[in-house]
């Protein structure tokens, strides 16, 4: 802003014009106490993160819970799988053929990964962790939160699993079981098999 001369000043004031008092103007503003400042003053420790560190952080997952495989999936008896395994099929054919190289890209329980990019219901697709493998896809594709809670609730319990099962949950979790089965039952480049081979290639119910 323009500062007016003493003459201006002179001029204003001898025509009865009244100045506003406009010297707060001319001092600077306040300077705000950066946040480091303000945990001393308050006496709590500052803690200084980098920008997107918390989208680095490793997801929180539950404790491991052994359960036996489904038989439908034509595995040997003793074949156990994590409750709350990231990707159960792939651990399963893993342990039906231990020391297999399977030629194709690993499959993940979503089409994107792992996790799906959101939920319909809204929650971070992070606490789907916490839900069991089997009703995954269900709590992702669940808009009614109320039922979702379920999901982590009563989805541990076998015969509650299969009353909460979706219609939607189920057809994108056999997707994701046709997509494990394909990559595991895919020959490899090398036409000459021994009968070991074929034998670790299709486990028992699957034999060619």
């Amino acid at each position: 802003m323009t500062k007016l001369t003493p003459r201006q000043k002179a001029e204003y004031h001898a025509a009865g014009v009244e100045l506003p008092d406009l010297s707060e103007l001319d001092t600077p503003p306040r300077q705000q106490p950066t946040a480091r400042q303000l945990a001393k003053q308050l006496g709590i420790p500052y803690i200084e993160e980098p920008f997107g560190a918390a989208t680095s952080r490793p997801a929180r997952r539950p404790t491991p819970v052994m359960e036996p495989a489904p038989r439908a999936w034509d595995g040997p008896d003793g074949i156990m799988i994590d409750r709350f395994d990231v990707n159960p099929g792939v651990t399963f054919y893993k342990k039906v053929m231990p020391g297999h190289t399977f030629p194709r890209p690993v499959p993940t329980m979503f089409a994107l990964g792992d996790l799906p990019p959101f939920t319909a219901s809204g929650i971070d697709p992070e606490q789907l962790y916490f839900v069991p493998w089997s009703l995954r896809h269900a709590a992702a594709v669940t808009v009614d939160r109320q039922r979702v809670l379920q999901f982590f609730e009563e989805g541990s319990d076998g015969m509650t699993a299969d009353m909460l099962q979706t219609r939607e949950g189920l057809h994108a979790f056999r997707e994701y079981v046709y997509r494990v089965q394909a990559w595991a039952f895919t020959l490899p480049d090398d036409p000459k098999l021994s009968s070991e081979d074929v034998a670790k290639l299709y486990p028992p119910g699957r034999q060619p």
